[in-house]
């Protein structure tokens, strides 16, 4: 993974740290999908700079790998053709639906 995508991620992290939110990766294919593991993507240190706390826990990954927990944190990674509906979805969820986002390059896009 290059060091500007992982600049990004971390980046992004701080704001899907803080509202429990998800970040949306469209693979390019389902062979792509199955590499990429949530917890490969963050780490207790990212969780301390985006919301000042240690979360005394290393990443747990769950769900196949696509949900990595790290204490009160949550990174989410949606893959394939209806991931924008399942962001979307769990924006509703958690109420977050009508707060605006900022796009990052490369991530979410349709």
């Amino acid at each position: 993974m290059s060091a500007k995508i992982r600049s990004t991620i971390r980046a992004a992290l701080a704001l899907a740290l803080c509202l429990t939110a998800a970040a949306v990766v469209e693979p390019p294919d389902a062979a792509a999908a199955s590499v990429v593991q949530a917890c490969s993507l963050i780490n207790r240190d990212d969780v301390r700079q985006a919301t000042g706390a240690d979360p005394f826990v290393d990443p747990e990954s769950a769900a196949g790998g696509t949900i990595c927990n790290v204490g009160t944190g949550e990174l989410k990674l949606y893959t394939g053709p209806d991931s924008w509906q399942a962001w979307e979805t769990t924006r509703k969820a958690f109420k977050q639906d009508k707060v605006p986002t900022t796009p990052v390059t490369g991530f979410g896009e349709r």
